[in-house]
């Protein structure tokens, strides 16, 4: 990945916020700012799609499950074990 430099001006009250606030999490401002711009892109995404963008609760689970499984594969699975099908 290319970094590049951002500079933004802000009030001293809300920068000293975000830096109390990146402390306590114990990530940077800088992984504060990128999560932040990550969530703007992913709405966008979402809104071009015309789906609603994910809720919170939701947004905290994606990624879980690891890309190498058939997701539908196992849902095949699951549902003929469940009614006893196998």
């Amino acid at each position: 990945m290319n970094d590049a430099r951002l500079t933004i001006r802000l009030p001293q009250g809300k920068l000293d916020f975000v830096r109390g606030y990146a402390k306590r999490d114990g990530v940077t401002v800088t992984d504060l700012v990128l999560n932040y711009f990550s969530d703007l892109e992913r709405k966008a995404a979402a809104a071009r799609r015309h789906y609603p963008p994910l809720s919170p609760a939701t947004a905290a689970i994606v990624g879980i499950i690891p890309s190498d499984i058939d997701v539908e594969a196992e849902c095949h699975t699951h549902i003929l074990e469940k009614y006893g099908c196998k």
